[in-house]
């Protein structure tokens, strides 16, 4: 008799120690994704150097395309 109330309250046990480490795990991931999305979209970082490179960049491929463009007209005439 107090095996089968022991092996009922074992297995309550154990389905609430499951049910409260999925919840833990469910928190830790919703925790990482809000962390990792506060981090993309963080208003307080200055983020002029990486349009500053985006801009170089762009800049670079213009004149890399322009002089392309002159060699070619130059190589086959227009």
């Amino acid at each position: 008799m107090f095996d089968f109330i022991g092996n009922i309250f074992e297995r309550i046990t154990n389905f609430f120690v499951q049910i409260i480490l999925l919840i833990i795990i469910v928190f830790a991931v919703v925790l990482l994704l809000l962390a990792a999305h506060r981090h993309n979209n963080n208003p307080y970082v200055d983020h002029s150097q990486d349009i500053q490179k985006q801009k170089i960049e762009t800049e670079r491929e213009a004149k890399y395309r322009e002089a392309l463009q002159r060699l070619y007209d130059e190589q086959y005439g227009k």
